[in-house]
């Protein structure tokens, strides 16, 4: 008989488990598509784990009864009051496991705007991870291989097309969903000029429009965005203070992004208490600022089934074809008001006089 039980290994085995494997998101997917929250996630993946590991210690323990000692018993007694002890304490704290890395990175061909907006984005998110520029532009499937090399689990990847054009998608990699946005009306901070100013690698209070929880797609959005833009508690490079919000605002089928600083306007010396009146702080803009506005979102990482497509969305082409269009428009119509204008002219001339010459 050996001095390990199988209820010893069975929870070592759980323990190793729990320990290196990572959180299953496969298990979250049907859940994250109706929008619902990163908690009620975790809690049911902790439930199910309990379950499958109560489910195979009674199996063992009824297998080994007949075989353990007294002192095996004695030890056996002694991990499951440890275990009840660790279960008043709480529910299992599955955010220790899932470790959230945002992979940021762009295409070739991108400007010195959107290479600003690239670096902002990098300033804000201190567990980002910043890649080179990446070559490809339809194959994008490689960004899931680069985000497992660098131990990634979110990716913010910024397309630029003719130079123009910037278009960002946000994914959960490598198994989904993930959303092709146009970025619009983009200003960083070097930009604006904002007297704002909050601590870098500090942790941001996300703040969304009630409009968010009206349709599934912008569920989905609003859970895509909280789980990106989210400093994880107790990241190395992130500060454990709350002195500024990002604002995601649901207007005219757009997100509107917004920085701003949390200012205290109380009086030199008094401390910041949580219970403080809204009168007491103030918000000041930081930046940067611009506003996304969704094309698509699909099941799979970068592709696969698309669960939802804009019905208002014109391409930045579409656009200038219809801007082209209506300037041709008006110069057709002041060329046709010449015409016009001419043959008025020449209608309303006299005719010549027969004897205009003869007293000449």
């Amino acid at each position: 008989m050996s001095d390990v039980s199988d209820h010893d290994r069975v929870m070592s085995e759980a323990s190793d488990f729990s320990d290196e494997e990572e959180f299953d998101v496969s298990i979250a997917m049907p859940m994250l598509k109706l929008g619902a929250g990163k908690k009620a996630l975790l809690q049911r993946a902790a439930a199910e784990a309990e379950e499958d590991e109560e489910d195979d210690a009674e199996e063992n323990q009824e297998d080994g009864d007949h075989e353990m000692s007294g002192d095996e018993a004695d030890a056996q007694d002694d991990d499951e009051d440890d275990d009840d002890e660790e279960g008043k304490d709480g529910p299992i704290n599955w955010n220790r496991r899932v470790k959230q890395r945002v992979l940021v990175c762009s295409s070739r061909g991108i400007n010195h705007r959107q290479r600003h907006l690239l670096q902002d984005l990098v300033t804000l998110l201190p567990h980002s991870k910043k890649e080179s520029k990446l070559d490809q532009k339809k194959n994008l499937g490689s960004l899931n291989e680069i985000a497992e090399l660098t131990s990634c689990n979110k990716v913010i990847y910024l397309e630029a097309r003719r130079g123009t054009d910037t278009y960002m998608w946000l994914s959960h990699a490598p198994n989904g969903p993930s959303i092709k946005f146009q970025v619009l009306n983009i200003h960083t901070m070097d930009e604006l000029n904002m007297t704002g100013n909050h601590l870098k690698g500090s942790r941001p209070i996300l703040s969304f429009d009630a409009a968010f929880d009206a349709a599934p797609h912008t569920r989905v959005i609003e859970e895509l965005l909280t789980q990106t833009f989210n400093t994880p508690k107790g990241h190395r490079k992130s500060k454990p203070f709350f002195d500024h919000v990002m604002a995601f605002t649901w207007a005219d089928n757009k997100v509107w992004v917004r920085n701003y600083q949390l200012t205290e306007n109380a009086a030199a010396g008094t401390l910041f208490k949580p219970n403080t009146t809204t009168s007491d702080v103030s918000l000041t803009e930081v930046g940067p600022r611009f506003v996304l506005d969704p094309i698509k979102v699909f099941q799979g990482s970068f592709g696969g089934i698309t669960l939802w497509e804009s019905a208002t969305y014109l391409t930045p082409a579409a656009v200038r074809r219809a801007e082209r269009a209506e300037v041709q428009s008006k110069v057709a119509g002041k060329e046709a008001k010449k015409v016009d204008l001419l043959t008025k002219k020449k209608d309303l001339a006299l005719p010549k006089d027969p004897l205009a010459d003869v007293f000449a």
